[in-house]
């Protein structure tokens, strides 16, 4: 399936655009990562839109934890290319209007090994590939791919995009259920703390979102969170 999508002409067309160069910290250059992006819009438009706010939320959340700005760009690059692998997934499974059934279900759960496979075979970049490997991979364990890895044993970038990625899931209206307010998703994403997410994971994002939302009705003031920018 890979050698399939990597020869597709779409993505021969956009590849050729690519600028093949690494900074010297291995961040992987933006106009790849948008490039790529250009792929699932031609895809899919709210994949493109949702993966560009996972990234913010990512971004937002690195940095408030401290991490260094090599490791910051490098999960804001895994989550904005968290769901790349879906450029392998069926259209009629993408677009469907209703609930997936067991079948297309299994299609799906294949998106974030093609989506490492695809970065890996691009980029020669294994970060960003094990996040977006084990994006979908819960924190007891469950979850996909199938392997014996959970709790802190899943990259922290995966962790961090779990949570990110599934609150803006939940907030964004779909052909099959609308929109969840913050607070609706505030609770469900607590009610999976510990099971399907990195329950520190899920305490440091509210808190993010509720200081990122305080300084911007206070005028966007400078706070801790966009201390690295």
């Amino acid at each position: 399936m890979l050698n399939e999508i990597l020869s597709s002409y779409k993505l021969k067309q956009i590849l050729q655009n690519i600028p093949h160069t690494l900074k010297g910290d291995e961040t992987i250059h933006m106009s790849m990562a948008l490039s790529l992006l250009e792929f699932i819009r031609y895809k899919d438009d709210y994949l493109e839109e949702h993966s560009l706010k996972v990234a913010a939320y990512t971004k937002r959340v690195a940095q408030y934890l401290g991490l260094s700005r090599k490791i910051v760009n490098e999960y804001y690059y895994s989550a904005l290319l968290h769901d790349i692998g879906k450029i392998g997934i069926k259209d009629t499974i993408l677009n469907k209007k209703s609930y997936l059934n067991k079948e297309e279900w299994q299609e799906m759960m294949k998106h974030p090994e093609l989506g490492a496979a695809i970065v890996e075979e691009v980029f020669k970049l294994e970060s960003l590939g094990d996040n977006i490997m084990f994006h979908h991979k819960y924190y007891d364990g469950r979850g996909y791919p199938q392997t014996l890895i959970q709790g802190d044993e899943i990259p922290l970038g995966a962790r961090i995009i779990a949570v990110c990625d599934a609150y803006d899931a939940m907030t964004t209206d779909r052909p099959y259920r609308r929109a969840f307010s913050k607070d609706e998703a505030y609770r469900e994403l607590n009610k999976c703390a510990g099971t399907q997410f990195d329950p520190q994971l899920v305490e440091v994002f509210i808190v993010v979102m509720e200081l990122s939302a305080k300084e911007h009705l206070d005028g966007n003031k400078k706070c801790p969170l966009f201390a690295n920018k």
